[in-house]
């Protein structure tokens, strides 16, 4: 009901904006199932966005039918708890890439955690594009970390060698 002042004022400024089908499919929070094209480029369906409840438990079933890796893109675990509490949850796992506001780390060191975890896991990370911002500048490293190197002792007699 807040929401419902500027209903119409956003229903024409959408009407405005040019609507694509998207490119990576996602759950509507409108409807719990997967958004359609028809959908997506509505601006009726944003409106309906903004005034409806948010379907997020009839979204998660439809995910957790199969197994699924969920990301929590924000701070804190609020939608991971709601995941876990699922009555449809078994032990999909579930990641965060924010630390909670009490933790004694910080957000970027939670960031790689996250990462890492992935990479263990077995997902492709784009390690390049992920630093490319990063400061610093790239080193040769051998190419052989055992190489052989002797180390003599001066002096002493060195018998089958």
């Amino acid at each position: 009901a807040m929401m419902t002042p500027m209903l119409h004022d956003f229903a024409q400024l959408l009407g405005q904006i040019p609507m694509h089908a998207p490119h990576k499919r996602f759950i509507s929070n409108v409807s719990g199932t997967w958004i359609t094209e028809e959908q997506a480029t509505s601006p009726d369906y944003w409106v309906q966005q903004v005034r409806n409840a948010v379907l997020f438990s009839e979204g998660a079933a439809q995910l957790l039918v199969q197994p699924t890796l969920f990301i929590e893109c924000g701070p804190g675990n609020t939608l991971s708890t709601f995941i876990q509490g699922h009555n449809q949850y078994s032990d999909q796992p579930t990641l965060l890439t924010l630390r909670k506001a009490n933790a004694a780390i910080d957000d970027e060191h939670m960031l790689h955690r996250t990462l890492a975890a992935l990479w263990v896991r077995g997902e492709n990370i784009d390690w390049r594009r992920f630093n490319q911002t990063a400061l610093g500048k790239h080193i040769p490293l051998p190419d052989y970390p055992f190489e052989q190197t002797y180390y003599y002792r001066y002096g002493a007699a060195l018998s089958g060698y």
